[in-house]
């Protein structure tokens, strides 16, 4: 009897400090960015000043992770200078921003002294395409070796758009990728949020949640905010999730 009690009681005290050095610990997230166009810059590597390796961007530059307070992280990747920050605090939605990397190389000067096998042969064949290149028009085919290779075109080998092209479907197919294209990128965020990790393991802590009343809260708010997927803020979105999730 003893014993087993002895057991609980370390059990306990395990868990307890688990929790509080996951509660003393700082989270990150947000998107590694080039600092002067902006763009996302996907698998930034990140790691202590040290050099030990702590996360690394995914495909979209999103990163998050979890470190000490006081840790001094440096975000790294080739083409552009390390960025160090020592957050003390958690932090949604960085912007971490890395500068390009330009560096002048000296000049180099070729001398070209090495006459190939076949040179002279090779700069007629040049001088030959340059001479049929320079005529005004030239539809090739027309010509009689390639008439049964090749569909005749209009005049010298025109491209028709307009009407003819709405006709095929080319413009609807391009302006329809272009709104999917659109669609994903204002999307972005809230997807994130919905398939992190970190945030169901915050919400379940939080809320004292199973994974069964986490995924049918999930539900919930999907049905319950349904503009919440063009929200460009993590926190604003973790907050109606709160919310909802709250409400029984």
């Amino acid at each position: 009897m003893n014993r087993k009690l002895l057991l609980i009681c370390i059990a306990v005290l395990l868990l307890c400090s688990a929790e509080k050095a996951q509660s003393q610990s700082v989270y990150l997230s947000g998107y590694a960015r080039d600092s002067t166009t902006f763009d996302l810059l996907p698998y930034t590597t990140i790691h202590t000043n040290k050099g030990q390796p702590v996360a690394a961007a995914n495909e979209n530059g999103y990163f998050s992770f979890r470190i000490n307070p006081g840790d001094t992280i440096v975000f790294t990747r080739l083409g552009y200078k390390p960025v160090k920050i020592a957050p003390t605090q958690t932090q949604w939605d960085m912007n971490v921003m890395l500068p390009e990397t330009i560096r002048v190389l000296d000049q180099v000067v070729i001398y070209d002294r090495y006459i190939i096998n076949g040179h002279e042969q090779i700069q007629k064949s040049l001088k030959e395409d340059a001479a049929q290149q320079a005529t005004p028009f030239k539809n090739e085919t027309a010509s009689p070796e390639n008439t049964n290779r090749m569909i005749q075109t209009f005049g010298p080998g025109m491209v028709i758009t307009g009407a003819l092209s709405k006709l095929l479907g080319t413009d609807r197919e391009r302006r329809k990728m272009s709104t999917n294209k659109a669609e994903l990128v204002r999307t972005q965020v809230y997807y994130e949020v919905m398939q992190s990790m970190q945030v169901k393991e915050y919400l379940v802590n939080l809320l004292s949640l199973t994974d069964d009343q986490y995924y049918k809260s999930l539900e919930k708010f999907k049905v319950t905010y349904p503009t919440a997927v063009y929200l460009q803020s993590r926190e604003e979105i973790i907050r109606l999730m709160v919310e909802s999730f709250a409400t029984k």
